[in-house]
C-alpha cells in the first residue's frame, strides 16, 4: 500500500520539527543554574586578619533541594571556616555571612574564600558549581575570583541532531510498517 501524502508530510515536519527545535535549544544561553556566585570583595573591606567576622556579597541562583558549603582557609592556620547549608531560600544578591575561628596572621596575608554548591541536599546530586576569591585580609583588596561550573556530561547539538534524525526514521519505519499490515 502506498502512504497518502498526508501522512509522508507529517513525517517530514516531525523531522524538521525535531532538527530545528534541537538547534534552537543548543543556541540559548542557559545561567549558571543552581550556583552561588561569588560578586565581591568582603564587607567590611578591613580588619579580617584577626579572625573577624565579615559578609561576602554573593548572587544566589538556588531551587529548592540545592546546599551548599562555605570554606575559607588562611596560610599557617588552615581551614577557619567551614558551613553547609540546605535549601538556600534567599534568591538573587545576598551578602554571605562569614563567622571564621579565631585566628591571626599579618597584614596583606591572601584569604581564600570558597562557595561550593551541589545538585541534591546535604551535598548530594554532586557539585555543580564552585566560586572562589582570594583576598588581602587587611585591604580586602581582591587578587582573583573565579566562578566555575562543574562540567556535566552532555551531547553536541550535533549529536542530538542526529538523535532527533534517528527518531524521526525510527518513527517513520513503524508507521510505515503498521500501515502496509492493514
Amino acid at each position: 500500500m502506498k502512504i497518502s501524502i498526508k501522512r509522508r508530510g507529517m513525517g517530514i515536519f516531525a523531522a524538521v520539527f525535531a532538527l530545528a527545535s534541537s538547534a534552537v535549544w543548543a543556541a540559548l544561553p542557559i545561567p549558571p543554574y543552581p550556583s552561588i556566585q561569588i560578586t565581591g570583595g568582603p564587607v567590611p573591606a578591613a580588619n579580617v586578619c584577626n579572625g573577624a567576622s565579615f559578609s561576602m556579597p554573593t548572587n544566589v541562583n538556588v531551587r529548592s533541594l540545592n546546599s551548599d558549603r562555605a570554606t575559607m582557609f588562611v596560610p599557617g592556620p588552615g581551614q577557619v571556616f567551614n558551613f553547609t547549608e540546605n535549601d538556600p531560600t534567599i534568591q538573587g544578591a545576598v551578602n554571605y555571612g562569614v563567622v571564621p575561628s579565631a585566628f591571626t596572621v599579618p597584614n596583606g596575608t591572601l584569604v581564600t574564600f570558597i562557595i561550593r554548591t551541589f545538585a541534591g541536599n546535604n551535598q548530594t546530586g554532586g557539585e555543580v558549581y564552585e566560586s572562589a576569591i582570594v583576598f588581602a585580609c587587611d585591604t580586602g583588596v581582591v587578587a582573583s575570583i573565579t566562578n566555575t561550573a562543574i562540567a556535566v556530561p552532555t551531547m553536541t547539538e550535533w549529536t542530538l541532531a542526529l538523535l532527533a534524525l534517528l527518531l524521526a526514521l525510527a518513527g517513520g519505519t513503524v508507521l510505515y510498517r503498521r500501515r502496509t499490515q492493514v
